[in-house]
């Protein structure tokens, strides 16, 4: 029965960070990547809604 216990341990512990791995991966596929410049001009046009506070 510990045999059994350990093996299962071991499936975890080479098995889990795989998964989280490849969970990982899956999340930042496909991000769009911008230059500074396209970034800032992004960003600008989300937060303009044209209050503008001074």
């Amino acid at each position: 029965m510990s045999g059994l216990f350990v093996l299962l341990i071991l499936v975890f512990v080479v098995v889990g960070p795989l998964v989280l791995f490849a969970l990982i991966q899956s999340e930042t596929s496909g991000t769009e990547v911008l230059d500074r410049g396209d970034a800032e001009r992004q960003v600008r046009n989300d937060t303009d809604d044209g209050d503008r506070r001074e």
